[in-house]
C-alpha cells in the first residue's frame, strides 16, 4: 500500500506531502479555527469556514505574532529562522505513518513553550517522523499568545456567551484538541487514544487542560515537561482571578490610549505587542470560572484533575530559566521571598546558603521544579489517582557550559539532533532513541516500557523513583535534600 496523502476532514479535503521518509505523510498548515482577526480578536475560537476542492497542506502557516530581543541564547538555539508572522495563526500540523484511515494509531498533540510570549509549532526541533517510525501520529499546534491570547476586560466579559474573558490561549488549545478528536481518524488516528504533551509554558498549558472541566474525556494521557506539578499560591506564577485580570485589562486599554474594545480591535497587532513589551507586562492564565475554576495546583491537591496517565519531570540545570541569573545571597533572597514569604530564611538555612557562591549554585539547580514534580506525584497517590512516571533529564549538552538547561531535552524527544548546531556524539543519539521509545510506548499504552530500554516504574511513596535521562538511563531513588522536601511540603500546604 502507499502512504496516506489525501484526507477528508470536516471542513473539506486536504492534500499532504511526503515526509523526509517518503513512507510518512505530513499535512501542514491545517486551520482548526477561524482567523482570530478583526471582530474575532479576543473572542473564543470560532469554526473554520469550509472550502471547495482540495486544499494543499504543504506549507507551514505563519507563526504567532511575537518579538525576540536580539540574538539571545534561545534565538540561537531554537528560533534561528525568520518566519512569517500573523495574527491569523490558528493552524496545526499532522505527521502520520498511516496507509489508510482505519489504522487507529495513537496520537500525540504537542503544545510548544515560550512563556506565552514566543514559540511556534514548526520550530526546527519539532518533527513527527521519529514518532511516525514508532507507529504514532504527531500533531503540533499554534495558539494566540501575549495579550492577544490573554486579555481580560469587563467589556469582553459582558459580550461573551460564557460570562468570562481572557484565557483565549487555552481555549485555542482546547479547540485544537477537539479538532483532533473529531478529525484525526481521517489520518489513521485513534480519537480515543490521544496524549497531550508540552514543555515549559506548554506544560503549564497541559496542566490547565488536565484540570479544566471543558476537556474531560478528550484525551487519555498527558506529559508535562519543566512546567507541571505543584506550585505555591502567592508566587510569581499564581493565576489571577477574573476580576484582577479585568483590572489589568482596563489599565492596558488606558495605556494604549483606547476607550473601548472596538477601538482596540482596530489597532495593529504589532502595536499591542510593542506596548506590552515596553511595559514589561507578562500575562498569564486566569481563574475565569469557565476554562479554569481554580489554580491548577489547588485543583490537583483536591484531586480534581482528570485521572489520566501521566509523565512529569524536569531538567537538571534549569532553575535559572525562571528569573534570570542569581549571583548573590540578597538576589536569591528576593527571588525566594516571591514564592515563600516569611518562610524564606528557613528555606535558605536548610539549603546552607551562606555565600554568594552558594546562592548562585543553589539557584541554578532545579530545586523548585523537582519539588513541584514530587509534590504532584504524592498528591496523585493521596487522591487515589494513577501513579505518574517521573523523569529528570541530566545530559549536559556539548557546545557550552549551560548543562542540562531549560528546553535542552527538546532536540532529543523529537530525534532532531541533526538540526542543531551542537557537536552531539553517540551518547546523545542513544539518549534520543531512548526518549522517543519511552514517549511512543507511553502514548500507545500508558506505560513507557516495552522497547528494550531500562525499566521505568511509576513513583509511589513506597517506591519513590524517577528515570534519569542522561548519558545513561537509570532508575534512581527520588531522594530529596532537606530544602527540596521543605519546598514540596510548602507547595502541598503542609507548612
Amino acid at each position: 500500500m502507499s502512504a496516506l496523502r489525501e484526507v477528508q476532514v470536516e471542513s473539506g479535503r486536504l492534500r499532504g506531502v511526503p515526509g523526509n521518509n517518503r513512507m510518512f505523510s505530513v499535512f501542514k498548515g491545517i486551520p482548526y479555527a477561524a482567523p482570530p482577526v478583526g471582530d474575532l480578536r479576543w473572542r473564543a475560537p470560532q469554526p473554520v469556514e469550509p472550502w471547495e476542492g482540495v486544499r494543499m497542506a504543504d506549507q507551514y502557516s505563519a507563526i504567532e505574532i511575537q518579538k525576540r530581543s536580539g540574538v539571545d541564547f534561545y534565538t540561537k538555539e531554537f528560533y534561528n529562522n525568520t518566519e512569517e508572522q500573523s495574527e491569523d495563526c490558528l493552524y496545526l500540523n499532522v505527521w502520520t505513518p498511516a496507509e489508510s484511515a482505519d489504522e487507529k494509531l495513537p496520537v500525540m498533540m504537542w503544545i510548544h513553550g515560550g512563556g506565552f510570549v514566543c514559540g511556534y509549532a514548526s520550530e526546527p526541533e519539532f518533527d513527527g517522523e521519529g514518532f511516525c517510525k514508532r507507529g504514532v501520529i504527531l500533531v503540533t499546534i499554534n495558539y494566540r499568545m501575549q495579550m492577544l491570547g490573554l486579555l481580560a476586560h469587563p467589556e469582553l466579559t459582558a459580550e461573551s456567551e460564557t460570562g468570562t474573558s481572557g484565557n483565549y490561549l487555552v481555549q485555542d488549545q482546547i479547540a485544537a484538541l477537539k479538532w483532533v478528536s473529531r478529525n484525526i481518524s481521517a489520518f489513521g488516528g485513534d480519537p480515543d487514544n490521544i496524549t497531550v504533551f508540552g514543555q515549559s509554558a506548554g506544560a503549564a498549558s497541559t496542566q490547565a487542560i488536565v484540570t479544566s472541566p471543558l476537556t474531560k474525556g478528550l484525551f487519555k494521557r498527558a506529559i508535562m515537561q519543566s512546567g507541571g506539578g505543584l506550585w505555591p499560591h502567592g508566587n510569581a506564577r499564581s493565576f489571577l482571578t477574573l476580576k484582577e485580570a479585568e483590572e489589568q485589562g482596563v489599565a492596558f486599554m488606558k495605556g494604549l490610549g483606547c476607550n473601548s474594545i472596538a477601538e482596540m480591535r482596530k489597532l495593529p497587532a504589532e502595536q499591542i505587542l510593542d506596548y506590552m513589551m515596553a511595559q514589561d507586562i507578562r500575562p498569564g492564565l486566569i481563574v475565569d470560572n469557565y476554562v479554569l475554576t481554580d489554580d491548577p495546583s489547588q485543583l490537583i491537591l483536591e484531586g480534581k484533575n482528570h485521572d489520566v496517565d501521566y509523565i512529569v519531570g524536569c531538567n537538571g540545570d534549569e532553575g535559572q530559566a525562571f528569573s534570570g541569573p542569581v549571583e548573590t545571597v540578597d538576589a536569591l533572597r528576593k527571588v525566594a521571598e516571591i514564592n515563600f514569604g516569611d518562610k524564606t530564611e528557613e528555606l535558605l538555612g536548610l539549603g546552607n546558603v551562606k555565600t554568594d557562591a552558594d546562592a548562585a549554585a543553589f539557584f541554578k539547580t532545579s530545586h523548585r521544579l523537582i519539588s513541584a514534580v514530587h509534590g504532584f506525584a504524592e498528591a496523585q497517590e493521596e487522591n487515589g489517582k494513577k501513579a505518574p512516571y517521573l523523569y529528570r533529564f541530566t545530559r549536559r549538552l556539548p557546545g557550552d557550559d549551560l548543562g542540562s538547561f531549560h528546553s535542552a531535552e527538546l532536540w532529543f524527544e523529537f530525534e532532531t539532533l541533526n538540526r542543531c548546531w551542537r557537536p552531539f556524539t553517540g551518547v546523545d543519539f542513544d539518549l534520543a532513541v531512548a526518549m522517543a521509545d519511552y514517549y511512543a510506548n507511553f502514548a500507545k499504552t500508558g506505560n513507557p516500557n516495552g522497547s528494550g530500554q531500562p525499566e521505568w516504574r511509576p513513583y509511589t511513596k513506597e517506591d519513590a523513583v524517577y528515570m534519569e535521562l542522561g548519558v545513561t538511563r537509570e532508575l534512581k531513588p527520588a531522594d530529596e535534600t532537606p530544602y527540596q522536601k521543605f519546598q514540596k511540603d510548602f507547595f502541598m500546604g503542609r507548612l
